[in-house]
Order: structure tokens, then sequence, then C-alpha cells
């Protein structure tokens, strides 16, 4: 039986502990002893934050300013949308987005088992036939540092998930393998 994972998915996601809080400028409205808001997010304000998490985020092109890949024990997109209607240039929703090619016998039965076990992710099938899984982190309107770090947690908790799910069913399912 084949004990090949696919290359992105291999490893630990990573232990979920609360990581420190990231040194950012203080908001305007901040008065002393108050948490910072984050009310939408430039290009650079999400990189800080990816890397103040523990992610190494680089862009995705040098010309690119609207998504990081973020390497590590994972490999993943972190895309800026939702452009803020009252700060031109920055956004009010982030999409965390991991993608993984597998053989179309590791694929349905992943996604199914997906669809049933995730709260708050969308698990699809994409285009090009990927196993493409998305969280949302929305901030406009204003969120807490802390809850930023909460989603990045359950962000690290819903990839080590999915390695989970992914090596169970292609041991069972490998189209290499001999039944």
């Amino acid at each position: 039986m084949a004990t090949d994972t696919p290359e992105l998915i291999q490893g630990d996601a990573g232990a979920v502990q609360a990581p420190s809080a990231p040194e950012l400028p203080a908001h305007p409205a901040k008065a002393p002893g108050e948490a910072r808001l984050i009310e939408s997010l430039s290009f650079e304000g999400l990189g800080e934050l990816l890397r103040a998490h523990g992610f190494e985020a680089r862009p995705i092109t040098p010309d690119d300013r609207t998504a990081y890949r973020c390497e590590g024990k994972a490999v993943f997109i972190a895309a800026l949308r939702a452009e803020s209607p009252a700060r031109p240039g920055e956004y009010e929703l982030v999409t965390l987005n991991l993608y993984m090619p597998l053989p179309p016998t590791v694929l349905a039965p992943v996604y199914l088992e997906l669809q049933q076990s995730l709260q708050f992710v969308h698990a699809q099938i994409d285009d090009d036939g990927d196993l493409a899984v998305l969280v949302p982190v929305y901030v406009g309107g204003g969120v807490s540092e802390a809850h930023v770090a909460r989603m990045f947690d359950y962000w690290r908790m819903t990839m080590e998930h999915v390695r989970q799910v992914i090596n169970r069913h292609w041991m069972k399912n490998d189209p290499r393998s001999l039944n």
C-alpha cells in the first residue's frame, strides 16, 4: 500500500496555541487599556498579522498586492477580498485558502467527510478539480486582535483536521495501492 501523502499537507499543521498578540500601531480611537479594533486591512497589515501569528507569509508574486502564500508545515493562501468602501486600498474580508490536488478516488471521500465534519468552513471542489478549503475572516465593522488570533487558531485546527482526513482516505483509496 502506498504511504505517500500530498506534498503540501505532509506533517503536523501546528499545535493550536494562543500566540502572543502582534505589536501593531495603535488605532486612533483606542483609549488606554482598550483592545485595538481592526476595521479593515491593507496588504502590508495582513502580512504583519500573518507573520505576528507565526505564518511565513510572502506575496504570491512580486507585483501582487492582494494575496500571500503562507508556507511552513502546510501551504495556504491568505487573500484580501471585499475592498472597504470607507478606506480605499484596504479590505474588510480575508480568506484563508487551502488547495489540494488529489486523485479522484481520494478526493470524493475526503470532500464528503469534510462537508459533514467542518463548521464555518467551505469545502468544495474547484474548477481545476482540486479540493479547496476556505475560511473567511471578516473584519469589517471592527473586530479585536484577539478575534483574529482565534480565527488563525481555528485555521490551524482546520488544516490539521484536513490533513488527518486526507491521510486516512489516502491510505484506504490511493489508486496506486493493491486491493
